[in-house]
């Protein structure tokens, strides 16, 4: 996401369309970054305006990003609830983070 191209640099790209996604939104949404997720921090389930509030804190890492782990987490937030559930992956598709190594 440290890529920087004409509209700007990736980052700020993905956040910016994550606030628009979010905008509006009257579900609970959950944030869960593919690089640099704090594991003992815990994911919690907020409103759309603290996820943009959040979302603002995301710095970026220059860590590698980790989709599987990021997944994962997902999976297990939604596995229980028997409402609608959608998960929206925003990435720069920087090859390295599509990358599993078996």
């Amino acid at each position: 996401m440290g890529y920087r191209e004409e509209r700007g640099y990736r980052c700020d790209i993905a956040k910016q369309a994550a606030k628009e996604a979010l905008v509006g939104f009257q579900g609970r949404v959950s944030l869960i970054p593919t690089a640099g997720l704090q594991r003992d921090k815990g994911l919690r389930w907020m409103t759309s305006e603290e996820a943009i509030k959040e979302l603002e804190a995301i710095s970026l890492s220059f860590g590698r990003g980790s989709i599987v782990p990021a997944l994962s987490s997902a999976y297990e937030l939604l596995r229980g609830l028997s409402v609608p559930k959608q998960i929206l992956l925003l990435s720069d598709m920087a090859r390295s983070d599509w990358q599993i190594s078996i």
